[in-house]
């Protein structure tokens, strides 16, 4: 394996003090040293090693030459002005710097063989982390698409409050944000790149298809803010190997729900599914309780990736599907451990979302649960519903249940796109004339004694009269609109009338 300038000054200056002057290549284009002596014509790409005293003056130097020397002279200037020089001032002896020069060839020689074999072998991702963490002694991850960690390795008892989160194996949401702000997506950018956050200077290398397509990316988090430039070759190294291996199966950056996500986001566009698509969603869902939950983002707040978000779903939510779907994230959400003995879930299910919606900035709608994946399409209409209508009726809340709105939904629906007022009977006619002239609302009385169930107590209480007053204006109600309260078709009529009207004025008002 060839190496570089810079990597070489990591390594000798783990032993000795040194110094790197003149240009300086950043490609790994060295072979292993060799001693420089009078008379030697210097190679292309070469690495030489000579005391200072001994240098030929005035060389003729080819492109990419490396000189390692021992001590100063004034020959070096005409060293420095063409070619990278490492200088060791201090009293270090030819052999053990030529030594120590061999011993780093070795090692990232070492390390390449062993990359080598892992990708011989068809070995994961992760091992190939494994295998780099000794050279790196840094957080390492491979992202996928979705900015999912597919393999990650952090030092052992590494501080909190960098890069990654505190369970080690995820980029944090802040450290995303930041990058969001800060920097361009990048997405398209090939070789090694930093990037500039406030509290860390990741490296990167960006993986693509063999269509040139981004995949993911190599990202190693560079503690304290130092810059090692030696670490831009070797993540770029190892970028271009893990490149070709899921290259070669393209399956290792892709998480194991990927198909079922795409035959629920076939159902959600109403496209064709094949039997044993529809065979893969009954056998995965077996019975296994879901929701569907649709997230949207409403602020100009900085807005994270809809790929992230699909994905801090399904760590958070175990065996849940979640991906991007038009501008939102659809979520179906495993219900395993949230519902109770009557079938409730909502209270757990809240405190699970609030500090995520919170911490994302978003809102969702929430389906009723469902066991069967096929249904996908139905129980999604609910979640979007439920979110159109809870966005209009409490916009203060960033969470809302289907079952708070189905009401509302088909008062909505069986109105179609005429007005309320269509549908008024001669005796609601003569109700809303009697309010225009009177301080007594007989379609507030009306409204209140149906939603109690005509319950004369508990009516009277809601509106603050006493029971035998409440039955006057009942009866009064009856004789002078022509309504009749005991013919439950006429009940129901009125009912959702006084429903649609509210609609209709909420509506008015936003």
């Amino acid at each position: 394996m060839k190496l570089n300038a810079d990597i070489l000054y990591l390594e000798l200056s783990r032993s000795f003090s040194v110094e790197m002057t003149g240009p300086v290549r950043k490609e790994l284009h060295l072979s292993p040293p060799r001693l420089l002596q009078k008379g030697d014509e210097l190679e292309p790409n070469g690495l030489y090693l000579a005391n200072a005293e001994e240098l030929p003056p005035r060389p003729r130097i080819p492109e990419g030459v490396a000189v390692v020397c021992l001590g100063r002279s004034e020959k070096l200037k005409d060293y420095e002005n063409s070619c990278t020089v490492l200088c060791l001032p201090g009293t270090a002896d030819l052999l053990s710097v030529y030594t120590a020069l061999q011993d780093s060839f070795h090692k990232y020689e070492d390390w390449s063989q062993k990359l080598f074999e892992l990708f011989q072998n068809d070995a994961d991702l992760q091992q190939f982390l494994d295998c780099s963490f000794p050279l790196f002694e840094l957080p390492m991850f491979v992202l996928n698409a979705s900015f999912g960690t597919i393999a990650s390795v952090v030092p052992e008892g590494a501080g909190i409050g960098k890069i990654w989160e505190k369970d080690e194996t995820e980029i944090s949401q802040e450290s995303m944000e930041l990058f969001l702000e800060e920097s361009a997506l990048a997405l398209e950018r090939h070789g090694a790149f930093r990037l500039k956050v406030r509290h860390a200077k990741p490296l990167c290398v960006n993986l693509y298809d063999t269509a040139d397509k981004y995949i993911g990316c190599l990202w190693v988090e560079c503690s304290d803010n130092v810059e090692e430039p030696a670490h831009d070759a070797l993540a770029e190294y190892l970028g271009g190997i893990l490149q070709k291996v899921v290259q070669r199966t393209p399956s290792l950056m892709v998480s194991t729900h990927s198909a079922i996500r795409q035959v629920l986001e076939s159902l959600l566009r109403q496209e064709e599914v094949s039997p044993s698509q529809n065979w893969l969603l009954n056998a995965y869902s077996m019975g296994t309780p879901y929701v569907c939950v649709s997230f949207h983002v409403l602020t100009s707040h900085v807005q994270l990736p809809l790929r992230y978000i699909a994905n801090v779903v399904e760590r958070d939510f175990l065996n849940s599907i979640a991906f991007p779907f038009d501008s939102t994230v659809v979520a179906f959400l495993n219900l395993s451990g949230f519902l109770d003995d009557n079938g409730k879930f909502e209270k757990d299910l809240n405190e699970k979302l609030e500090p995520m919606l919170y911490a994302m900035k978003l809102h969702c709608g929430v389906s009723n649960y469902f066991t069967d994946l096929r249904e996908a399409l139905v129980y999604h209409r609910q979640a979007e519903i439920a979110f159109e209508n809870g966005s209009l009726a409490m916009p203060q809340l960033n969470y809302h249940y289907f079952t708070s709105f189905i009401l509302m939904e088909m008062v909505s629906n069986s109105l179609g796109s005429l007005p309320a007022e269509t549908y008024y009977p001669e005796g609601m006619k003569k109700l809303l004339a009697h309010d225009e002239t009177s301080d007594v609302s007989y379609l507030e009385t009306l409204r209140v004694f149906l939603e109690e169930n005509m319950n004369y107590s508990s009516a009277a209480r809601l509106l603050y009269v006493h029971r035998s007053t409440l039955i006057d204006r009942i009866h009064r109600i009856e004789s002078e609109t022509g309504i009749d309260l005991s013919d439950p078709n006429e009940r129901l009529h009125l009912h959702l009338l006084i429903k649609a009207m509210e609609l209709e004025e909420l509506i008015q008002s936003q």
